[in-house]
């Protein structure tokens, strides 16, 4: 349950720094209001690749961005559910195991893990030799 570490490392760049405080707090409304701002700004970014990158390069670009968006998400949601089950497990002294099956933690953490490995699949896509060289075909024109 190292959810918040995970989250953590995908936000631990310049970009998205402002967003790693969200998920210490999911209960916040700023940080969490920075957060869907933030996502906000992924959808931009998908829009973007779309006008930038020509087929089939396109796909690549915008499915990696939608889904770190998506995987974003996902994450944060199923910190929400993580707090909630420590909450749930103080208010009815239920134990940890307890909390996740009532909560049904493990139908959440199947989807978190679904996400995953979808961005895996889009980044290995993504560095492959191939699209690399389609990639620096498409920028090297767009210099011209």
């Amino acid at each position: 349950m190292a959810n918040d570490f995970d989250f953590l490392m995908l936000t631990n760049n310049t970009e998205l720094s402002n967003i790693t405080p969200a998920i210490r707090d999911v209960k916040d409304y700023d940080r969490h209001n920075a957060f869907l701002k933030e996502l906000e700004l992924f959808k931009a970014r998908e829009q973007t690749a779309k006008f930038i990158f020509k087929d089939p390069t396109t796909g690549i670009v915008s499915n990696f961005i939608q889904d770190y968006r998506e995987l974003l998400l996902s994450t944060y949601q199923y910190q929400i559910l993580l707090d909630n089950m420590l909450d749930s497990s103080k208010r009815f002294n239920w134990d940890k195991e307890e909390a996740a099956q009532k909560l049904h933690e493990n139908t959440y953490r199947a989807a978190l893990n679904k996400k995953i490995s979808l961005l895996r699949q889009d980044f290995h896509v993504y560095e492959s030799d191939a699209t690399q060289r389609k990639f620096r075909k498409q920028i090297n024109l767009s210099l011209l």
